[in-house]
């Protein structure tokens, strides 16, 4: 099975200013996904490269709304915390210039495809 490698960032909007991480390489299956598998993905990617680096992930407190990157997360808090919050609007992804706000929507990824998670800070 081939797969893409896709950069994605992850931004936190509200604060006057814009946070956003670096781009990570993430690699997936070619062929359509889901924006929950795409965001289940990026989750599991940053746990990763988080316990190996044994430090939290910056990513992940921005998708939880937590500007701090001094605490370690759990997996399901995350996606959870950032499953409701697309529900909610306060959550949505970046594809190549597009805004995508439904988790369930399908998605073609191309390896030069560009994806962001937004989310907004509400205090």
């Amino acid at each position: 099975m081939s797969t893409n490698c896709v950069a994605v960032t992850t931004h936190l909007l509200g604060f006057g200013n814009e946070l956003r991480t670096p781009p990570s390489l993430i690699s997936l299956p070619q062929g359509q996904i889901s924006a929950r598998q795409l965001l289940q993905e990026h989750v599991h990617n940053e746990l990763s490269q988080s316990h190996q680096a044994n430090l939290p992930s910056l990513a992940l407190n921005y998708l939880i709304a937590k500007p701090s990157h001094s605490s370690m997360i759990a997996a399901e808090q995350v996606r959870s915390q950032a499953e409701a919050a697309f529900r909610a609007g306060d959550c949505w992804l970046m594809l190549d210039g597009v805004a995508v706000h439904n988790l369930d929507t399908p998605l073609q990824l191309q390896p030069q495809s560009r994806v962001g998670f937004m989310r907004l800070y509400q205090r």
